[in-house]
């Protein structure tokens, strides 16, 4: 259903008050100045008849006087007929006149379904505004938490690169110490196992780092 606004309402409004001025310019057309001048002389004409006390007119003269006025469109005047004519133009001009009213009233009534298809749409972006708003929020929050993170990780990488440095500083050292008491009288054993507890030690510090930095990389 299209819905009507206030330019269809004006246009049917311009529309009703055109065919109301065409109406009347019909009406004015039967009473011309011409028609109103005749029938003015033949009224000024039927008062001529009585202007002389000593003459009465007949019956004839009054009827020549009343129909040369009353003349209209061509025919006699006719009480009956004009009377039906005008009875009927008025039922005509009424009909149009309540199919307008009917028009304009079902427009209206289309304005104002629209109005409140309007109102209702309003404030559904109220709404969606107050939820944006409320989004917003949360995404600052959230961008909050996930500075916060990426910080945690950046600490763990700098951990994760302290914990390599350390595994390559044990490596090393054990490489060395190895190096250093590889003679006949070096307890071979003992530095050995010395060795594997540096790389041991170094080793759990670098998981320890690994699985931190996978727990936060999963939240």
């Amino acid at each position: 259903m299209r819905l009507c606004g206030e330019k269809d309402i004006a246009a049917a409004i311009r529309q009703h008050s055109e065919a109301q001025r065409a109406e009347i310019e019909r009406l004015r057309v039967m009473a011309d100045e011409p028609t109103t001048k005749r029938v003015w002389d033949g009224i000024q004409a039927m008062a001529g008849l009585f202007a002389d006390p000593d003459h009465m007119p007949t019956v004839l003269e009054f009827k020549a006087a009343f129909d040369a006025a009353f003349v209209m469109d061509g025919k006699p005047y006719d009480v009956e007929r004009i009377k039906a004519e005008w009875q009927s133009d008025y039922a005509a001009m009424e009909a149009r006149a309540t199919t307008a009213e009917a028009s304009l009233a079902a427009m209206t009534a289309e304005r104002d379904e629209a109005i409140a298809d309007w109102q209702g749409a309003n404030a559904e972006c109220h709404r969606l505004a107050e939820d944006a708003g409320a989004t917003e929020c949360t995404l600052e929050r959230v961008r909050g938490e996930l500075a916060a993170s990426q910080e945690r990780e950046r600490a763990l990488r700098e951990a994760h690169t302290n914990a390599m440095g350390q595994l390559n500083c044990a490596i090393y050292r054990a490489r060395h110490i190895a190096k250093w008491h590889a003679d006949p009288n070096c307890d071979v054993k003992a530095r050995a196992e010395e060795v594997e507890a540096h790389a041991r030690a170094a080793k759990e510090v670098l998981v320890a780092a690994l699985q931190t930095k996978e727990d936060v990389n999963g939240r």
